[in-house]
This record gives structure tokens, C-alpha cells and sequence, in this order.
């Protein structure tokens, strides 16, 4: 199995993230994820930090296609508005565009008390989870 399957690589090592709904407890629609994330341990609230998090944009994307996915990296953005110290960040996911094998779409970075933290944009090459175990290497 590829290397996630072992548990080496991945944001679950060191990210605990949480499903979050909506505030007026509505559906999100296909492409749109709210999660809460933390780095246990870890409340100071960092750019590093935040971009760390906002890598989660091509799930969103997947997720908008139909498909138990993520991405690899290929570009991505971050704004950093006014950083407060925080365990907790809320994550906003907008996937916008899957096509070919290549996706986009961004994140709002929030904390708890409302405050937006950045705003990031991220395009990725997809791959859908079951694919990527079976692989075989």
C-alpha cells in the first residue's frame, strides 16, 4: 500500500480535524467543507500554521466532483489578515473546479471569536483515495 496506508505521510499525523456545519445548521453544498482543525498543542496562530491547514482545499475539491479524494500541490496562495492566538481555527473549503485531473478552489481561516485569520488558494493534481491505495508500490 502507498505510504498513507502505513501512516507515515498526511495531515492526520499532526492535524486533529473535526466536521463543523453550517451556523444555521443547514447542508453545505457538494464542494463546500467546514472543519475544525488544531496542531495539538500548538496555539500560536502562525502563517505557516495557516497555510499548513488551508493545504485541505483539494478534499473540498474532490468533494465537489463526487469523489473521496485529495490532491497534490501544484500552487497556492495565502493571505494572512490579523492573526490571534488560537488551539482551534475554523475551516471554510470552497471547491470550485475539477477537470482533468486538476483541481482549484480556497479557504477562509477563521478563529472561534469570528476572526478571519487568511484566506487561501490552492490548485492541486487529483487523485481519488481508493485509487491511490491501490497502487501497489
Amino acid at each position: 500500500s502507498g505510504s498513507w496506508g502505513n501512516g507515515e505521510l498526511g495531515h492526520h499525523r499532526v492535524v486533529e480535524l473535526r466536521t463543523a456545519s453550517a451556523a444555521d445548521g443547514s447542508e453545505l453544498p457538494p464542494g463546500r467543507q467546514a472543519m475544525w482543525a488544531r496542531m495539538p498543542g500548538e496555539t500560536t496562530t502562525t502563517a505557516a500554521k495557516l497555510g499548513f491547514v488551508a493545504d485541505m482545499v483539494p478534499v473540498a475539491v474532490c468533494d465537489a466532483a463526487g469523489v473521496r479524494g485529495a490532491g497534490t500541490s501544484l500552487d497556492n496562495s495565502l493571505r494572512v489578515g490579523h492573526l490571534v492566538d488560537c488551539e482551534w481555527l475554523l475551516l471554510d473549503l470552497h471547491g470550485h473546479v475539477a477537470h482533468d485531473g486538476y483541481g482549484y478552489g480556497h479557504a477562509h481561516l477563521w478563529s472561534p471569536d469570528g476572526v478571519l485569520l487568511g484566506t487561501g488558494s490552492q490548485t492541486a493534481k487529483l487523485f481519488s483515495i481508493d485509487a491511490f491505495f491501490d497502487r501497489g508500490d
